[in-house]
Order: C-alpha cells, then structure tokens, then sequence
C-alpha cells in the first residue's frame, strides 16, 4: 500500500482521535455559559433595591465572565472571576424568603386559616372575577367550615400550557356549604415576574 493510498484511512483515524476531545470541549463550554448565565440572573433578581443596579451588575458580570473565560489569556483572570462567582454564591445563600415585595394585586393579600377544635376558621379567601389578564375586580372573603361536616376531597391537576408543569388544588365540600372551596399551592408572582392571563373568569383560592 502506497502512502498516498493509506492518506483517507490516517485522516479518518485522526478525526475520531479528536471527538472525546472536542466532546469536552463542548461540555465544558456549556457548564461555563450556564456558570455565567445563573450568577447574572442572581445578581438581576437579587433583593438590591435599585432595578437600574441589578441590570448594572448583571451585565457587567455576565460581559466579565465572557472575557475573562473566552476572550483573554491570562489564567489569572478566570481565578478573578472564579472569586466573583463565589461571591455572588455566598451572598445567594444569605437571601432569606420575604413576603415584603411588591406582588400583583391577585396575589398581594395570602389566606390564613384558624382552627378551633372542629372548626377552621379562613380569611383572605379570594374570589375575584376577572375580565382580562390585568382586568379584575378584586373581592376576599372569609369562609367557616366544619370538619365533621366534610363530605369529600378532590384533587386535580390544571395544565396551563404544554409540559409536564401543572397547577395543583385540592377541593373540599360539606354538608354545611354545598359550594366547595379549592386550596391550591402555588409560586407567588411578584411585579417583576413573568405572568400568564387566567383561563377562568373567577378565580376561588
């Protein structure tokens, strides 16, 4: 076999040689865009009370990342922003939940239950009827129930757009109230959340 012959067989075993290689290339370029993407989220929702500070930081953060990981070659430059990471890590970690944000008026006011021996007691019970998105009356109120008068539970899942992500409730009736109510559980939006119109013209939660 000439050399020239054996030419397409050497070239087919180096370009297999090169696909591990490439392979961790790659993983290794998503692992640092997701690195860089998550602190510049963190940093944009993070308690800091200026919207125009968070932007700030976030994109100076993610445009550092970008340049101290792909752009320069100094390796000291990536331990400078391994130490940022790890600060905005540590600062995370710190952020305790609150309820003192400036929520959407259909979710601003939470329900509260009483329980009294066999009576509970609820306040807060929303039962808005809504004409659009952000259209709608609003309207609480408090509810009694009595657990010996129960007469059934129920619970089901609404799916609100494709995926495996759905709305859980929990609904009850009595004998007492033949209209039933529907606890659900449910992530709170806040002003700065992305938000969905309801599908219902009332909601009871």
């Amino acid at each position: 076999m000439t050399p020239t012959e054996s030419r397409p067989d050497r070239v087919r075993a180096g370009w297999l040689r090169k696909i591990p290689g490439r392979l961790l290339q790659g993983i290794k370029f998503l692992f640092l865009a997701l690195v860089v993407t998550w602190a510049s989220l963190a940093i944009y929702f993070s308690p800091l009370p200026w919207a125009g500070l968070r932007i700030g930081l976030a994109v100076a953060f993610a445009a550092f990342g970008i340049w101290a990981l792909w752009v320069t070659r100094r390796p000291r430059m990536r331990w400078v922003f391994a130490g940022l990471y790890l600060a905005v890590l540590v600062g995370w970690s710190f952020i305790r939940p609150s309820h003192d944000r400036e929520w959407r008026q259909d979710v601003a006011v939470m329900p509260r239950a009483t329980i009294d021996g066999d009576r509970v007691h609820i306040s807060g019970v929303r039962d808005f009827d809504y004409r659009s998105r952000d259209d709608f009356t609003v309207r609480y109120e408090e509810r009694e129930v009595s657990l010996s008068h129960l007469t059934g539970l129920d619970f089901f899942i609404s799916y609100w757009m494709p995926g495996p992500v759905g709305h859980t409730f929990v609904s009850s009736s009595s004998t007492t109230r033949p209209r039933s109510m529907s606890p659900s559980k449910r992530g709170r939006r806040c002003m700065r959340a992305l938000t969905r119109s309801p599908r219902s013209s009332r909601s009871t939660s």
